[in-house]
């Protein structure tokens, strides 16, 4: 592609742009306790049926996370039961209590955005959905195919004589099982693709009382050449912990990583998670249809994804 080579200033058409804001929450608390404050009663008669337990009381000492189940809950609701009438029925409430709430519940629950709903490897592989709460593990996906290996990211051994080199293999394998392929240490941009760099926390860098075998880090190519990343549900930034600009991912402030390598991921982004959200990514890895699993991605996914 045309352009300058190497790793920084570079401009990329197959990277994702830097668009924070189709990430990032832009709801505030203060804008779902307003919420909570105006429709608690509606609420707390949702919460009971979403969650089966004490909800005045889980409101009274959740009440963010909390309000956020109600509004996932209600949601979901909407779009499977369709009619007021029906959504009230579900929830012992009146047709014009949820005509009532609707409106600002709707607007809410799309406005949190999916900063909840994605890691670090969610947003480096573009995977913008609400079907994993708290984000995606490599390998997470390829292990959902009859008969593929249990890649172990999502169930590793946590125990502290594990190998660290070991995990660092089985990290870089579960990543090049989703779909992505292994550029090594010094890829250049190529068309078609954009690269993501993959980082593990080494031993003697975990923070004292983490796990040090288990973390990792990844941090994607934009577009206008920069580089950004997402550290667990914190927003996605394209700065480093000291506040700069991420020029050279190889040498960028992310915390004490380890960089072990780049990654081509297919322009577009890569599925990756749950095996039972739908493919919309020609790349990535297909997951036979079970209609058995069904439940699952319907609890997962609460509303349609505007603008995917």
């Amino acid at each position: 592609m045309a352009g300058p080579s190497g790793l920084t200033g570079q401009f990329n058409r197959s990277a994702p742009a830097y668009e924070p804001g189709l990430w990032n929450d832009k709801v505030s608390d203060r804008d779902l306790m307003q919420f909570l404050d105006q429709n608690r009663a509606a609420i707390t008669k949702i919460l009971d049926v979403e969650t089966g337990r004490y909800a005045a009381n889980e409101l009274q000492n959740w009440p963010l996370e909390r309000t956020r189940t109600a509004l996932d809950g209600l949601n979901k609701a909407i779009e499977t039961l369709g009619s007021d009438e029906r959504v009230a029925g579900k929830y012992g409430l009146t047709a014009e209590d949820i005509r009532k709430i609707r409106p600002e519940a709707e607007r809410l629950y799309h406005d949190q955005g999916y900063q909840a709903y994605a890691n670090c490897y969610t947003y480096a592989m573009n995977d913008r959905d609400r079907y994993s709460y708290g984000g995606d593990s490599p390998g997470q996906r390829a292990s959902a195919v009859p008969g593929a290996p249990d890649y172990p990211m999502i169930s590793m051994n946590t125990g502290s004589t594990r190998d660290y080199e070991e995990y660092k293999r089985t990290l870089i394998k579960g990543v090049e099982a989703d779909g992505a392929i292994i550029g090594g240490k010094d890829a250049e941009a190529i068309e078609g693709y954009y690269r993501v760099a993959v980082y593990a926390l080494p031993p003697d860098k975990a923070p004292k009382g983490d796990n040090p075998w288990t973390d990792m880090h990844f941090a994607r190519e934009n577009r206008d050449g920069g580089w950004s990343h997402k550290a667990g549900s914190k927003p996605v930034t394209d700065k480093d912990n000291d506040g700069r600009p991420i020029t050279d991912p190889k040498t960028a402030n992310l915390g004490g990583y380890e960089f072990l390598t780049f990654v081509y991921v297919p322009e577009g982004g890569l599925d990756v998670g749950h095996g039972y959200e739908p493919k919309t990514k020609p790349a990535s890895v297909d997951v036979p249809h079970d209609p058995a699993e069904d439940w699952k991605r319907r609890q997962s996914a609460a509303y349609p994804e505007p603008g995917r």
